[in-house]
C-alpha cells in the first residue's frame, strides 16, 4: 500500500498496454439493484532500456467498484519507479482525469448541435 502511495507521488508516468481484462460484479441483485464494477487486469509495460514487465492488478474492488472499463488492446496510463521498471501501477486518477474530459468535450458536442438545430429551425417558418 505504501508503495502504491510513493508512485502516485514521485511516479515516473507512461503508457501501458492492457493484455487482459475480467469484468466482476455489475449484475442484478435480488432487490433489482447492480452490484458495484471492478475488473482484474493485466497490463504489460515496455521501456526505452529494452525492458518489458507485466503485472495485474484489481481495479476498484466490491465495496467502492469503478467507473473505468478495461478491455484487452488499451492503452493505459501507468506510474512506475525509474529505479525499478517492473514497479508500476495503473494510474487511475489520469485515467478517470481523461474520461471526464472526454465526456465534457462530448456533452460541449451535443450542446452545440442542440443550438444550431435551434437556430435552423427558426430560420424555416413552418410550413402549416
Amino acid at each position: 500500500m505504501f508503495e502504491r502511495l510513493r508512485l502516485k507521488r514521485k511516479g515516473t508516468r507512461g503508457m501501458g498496454l492492457v493484455t487482459a481484462a475480467k469484468k466482476r460484479g455489475g449484475e442484478r441483485g435480488p432487490e433489482g439493484t447492480r452490484t458495484t464494477v471492478h475488473y482484474d487486469v493485466s497490463v504489460k509495460a515496455r521501456f526505452q532500456d529494452g525492458g518489458e514487465f507485466e503485472r495485474d492488478f484489481d481495479v476498484g474492488n466490491l465495496f467502492l467498484g469503478t467507473s473505468l472499463s478495461f478491455g484487452a488492446g488499451d492503452k493505459v496510463p501507468i506510474l512506475y519507479d525509474p529505479d525499478d521498471h517492473s514497479n508500476f501501477i495503473v494510474d487511475e486518477k489520469t485515467m478517470r482525469d481523461e474520461q471526464k474530459a472526454w465526456l465534457e468535450r462530448k456533452k460541449r458536442e451535443a450542446d452545440e448541435f442542440d443550438q444550431e438545430a435551434v437556430r435552423e429551425a427558426k430560420k424555416d417558418p413552418p410550413l402549416n
